[in-house]
């Protein structure tokens, strides 16, 4: 896929170009067992090229994107580019870049400007990130850019892809980066999904316990009443909302049989450990309290804040009774236990108003009563239009 090849630039161009590593490694708090070194941007970029969200970083991407024959027809522009040139795609398709775009770098020994892009075409040689001046029929000033080119390869045939860095434009580039790769995840939930998955894969039952309680979860949430924006944002904190583990040695996560009390407080550090993590994506920010007190209780005796009733944040709330009715009805490594929904009515409905909200409890025993929160057996990853089928 072209889209594939050309994402692979535009991964380079943002680490290159942006002034600040949006994706830090992770914190110290990542157990040093599980991993030596997990460098989230790299995550982030897997988890965009490993599903069909190549397309979505060429649209948004904040600059000029052009895909040419290896004649140099235009046949693919994106939005960005399209603006410079002040015309529509129907407009400039298979018409010469050179008409289009004029770009110089810098004169030969013949006193002749050279063009990258020309020059890419003419010798199918890759340029990165090489200064330039730009103009269009709209920008009659040439403007300094950096140019990036290379031949991609698709069906027997050669193309050429163009990325543009707008110089002017460079204080902007690290909001921009953050708005597209935001609403890359946001358009598209398999890109959560595949996110997720690698970051727990370490651990099947984690992986399969968040697909479970995001499918709860959303359960919940659509017969809470809430809006699309709000259901978009549980999915991302259940999907997440363990991510945390990831600071917990396997031998806790995996043992078989009860954890003692220093067991215990390791893996009571997941909460505090995920909301630290999710801080350290732009994209995630605002969402990471909602992790850190998913394992609060109502009255107050939860951790890590001891946060109580309403004080406790919506998702978290609704978090706490999809991950007790995934637990309760799963098979897990710290239990074999498996409670009937008979018995999960009973436990939710005694422990309302201590451990759980009521009101989260009593829609809850609605939708097991009605049929619409069943067990799931680590289903696969859903999406909320599948939740609205399922509650409606």
């Amino acid at each position: 896929m072209l889209s594939n090849q050309l994402s692979v630039l535009l991964y380079e161009i943002v680490r290159g170009k942006m002034s600040i590593d949006p994706w830090k490694p992770l914190s110290k708090r990542i157990n040093s067992t599980r991993l030596h070194k997990l460098n989230l941007d790299e995550l982030h970029f897997r988890a965009v090229q490993n599903t069909a969200s190549d397309h979505r970083m060429v649209e948004l991407f904040p600059g000029p994107v052009i895909v040419l024959d290896d004649e140099g027809s235009l046949l693919m522009a994106n939005e960005s580019a399209l603006a410079w040139m002040g015309k529509n795609l129907p407009e400039v398709e298979n018409e010469f870049i050179g008409d289009l775009l004029y770009d110089r770098r810098r004169k030969n020994k013949n006193n002749h400007f050279i063009s990258p892009i020309i020059q890419l075409i003419v010798e199918h040689k890759d340029i990165f990130m090489e200064k330039s001046y730009v103009s269009t029929s709209l920008l009659a000033n040439p403007i300094p850019v950096e140019i990036s080119g290379r031949i991609l390869e698709h069906g027997g045939k050669k193309y050429c892809a163009v990325v543009i860095f707008n110089e002017f434009s460079a204080g902007n580039f690290d909001r921009e980066i953050m708005h597209m790769y935001h609403k890359i995840f946001s358009d598209n939930p398999e890109v959560l999904s595949y996110f997720a998955k690698y970051v727990a894969g370490l651990d099947v039952y984690t992986r399969g316990h968040c697909q479970s309680v995001a499918q709860y979860a959303i359960i919940l949430g659509l017969e809470l009443g809430l809006n699309d924006q709000e259901m978009e944002q549980l999915y991302i904190v259940s999907m997440l909302h363990d991510i945390g583990k990831l600071a917990v040695s396997p031998e806790v996560l995996m043992k078989n049989g009860a954890l003692n009390k220093a067991e215990e407080k390791e893996l009571q550090i997941h909460p505090v450990a995920g909301a630290d993590i999710l801080e350290e994506f732009a994209v995630f920010y605002e969402l990471s309290t909602h992790v850190r007190h998913h394992h609060e209780r109502f009255d107050g005796s939860g951790y890590p804040d001891n946060l109580k009733g309403e004080d406790i944040p919506l998702y978290s709330r609704i978090l706490s009774i999809a991950d007790t009715f995934d637990i309760m009805t799963t098979y897990r490594p710290h239990s074999k236990q498996r409670y009937t929904l008979e018995e999960v009515k009973k436990e939710l409905i005694s422990n309302a108003g201590r451990d759980y909200d009521p009101e989260m409890v009593n829609v809850a025993v609605k939708l097991i009563d009605n049929g619409k929160l069943t067990p799931s057996k680590f289903c696969v990853m859903p999406e909320i239009e599948r939740g609205r089928k399922i509650s409606g």
